[in-house]
């Protein structure tokens, strides 16, 4: 039977956004909602529905006042009290149907260029967008973008990006900044972080660093994706196939434990 996961709390889920329920009006933008797999196969079944992905920490919005507006005010599924408010979720331009730096429209189904996701935000960049990327996605694990390194203080995780080859502690400095500079380079300016595949072993584990490893969420999630590949928890990519492949099959798996 399929269920609506509102009741699970905050989870890493498949997200979906409903452009028949919250259009733009006169070229403003909605707010930004978002929906279950669960909700998108029968409360918006039928309407142009966008899927976003994998999100982090994210409850279902469909029933709740995101939606009170909206020609589907009410979730079929599980019902939820008026005004509801999903107050620890947090929203982007994703959910309107963009992304990247470039806030460019596209829906995965069509994407034809190679996209890599951000660890922190979880939004999606072109390869030609990011300063300074490596080649391939095969070249390194996961990616940091500038406005998380900005946002998480992580301007000391240089070290293990793809250019660095030693395991350093990242809150005392043992890495020298003219080193970092001469490593790294000037022209990795504005800050985007390409971690090296093995990054997680290199994670320093003093009291400090342990610390901060504790309010950074996105350094406790298993399998991270990316578009042309799917990671493992140790940032290995499994599978080159095409991203239709990769994204299709994962909906279907969950549609099938949905349907269960």
């Amino acid at each position: 039977m399929t269920t609506c996961s509102y009741n699970q709390g905050y989870i890493y889920q498949p997200v979906f956004a409903c452009r028949t329920c919250t259009p733009s009006v006169d070229g403003i933008d909605p707010d930004p909602a978002g929906f279950c797999l669960g909700c998108s196969m029968t409360c918006h079944k039928g309407h142009d529905v966008l899927e976003l992905y994998l999100k982090r920490n994210f409850r279902c919005d469909c029933g709740t006042a995101r939606y009170a507006a909206s020609g589907q005010p009410k979730c079929h599924l599980t019902p939820k009290p008026p005004g509801t408010v999903n107050e620890k979720n947090e929203y982007n331009h994703n959910y309107l149907g963009r992304y990247c730096t470039c806030d460019e429209f596209f829906e995965f189904s069509t994407l034809q260029s190679y996209m890599k996701q951000c660890l922190g935000c979880q939004d999606w960049f072109h390869r030609d967008c990011m300063p300074n990327a490596p080649e391939t996605a095969q070249e390194y694990g996961m990616l940091i973008c500038e406005a998380c390194v900005k946002k998480h203080g992580l301007h000391n995780w240089k070290p293990l990006c793809v250019q660095f080859k030693q395991s350093v502690c990242l809150t005392q400095g043992t890495v020298k900044e003219s080193e970092a500079e001469d490593a790294l380079g000037a022209e990795m300016e504005p800050m985007w972080i390409y971690l090296r595949t093995n990054w997680r072993e290199l994670l320093c584990d003093c009291d400090k660093c342990e610390a901060k490893y504790a309010v950074l969420p996105f350094l406790h999630d298993g399998a991270v994706f990316g578009l042309g590949g799917v990671q493992d928890d140790g940032g290995q990519w499994e599978d080159e196939g095409e991203v239709d492949g990769d994204l299709e099959g994962a909906m279907a798996e969950l549609q099938l434990e949905e349907s269960s």
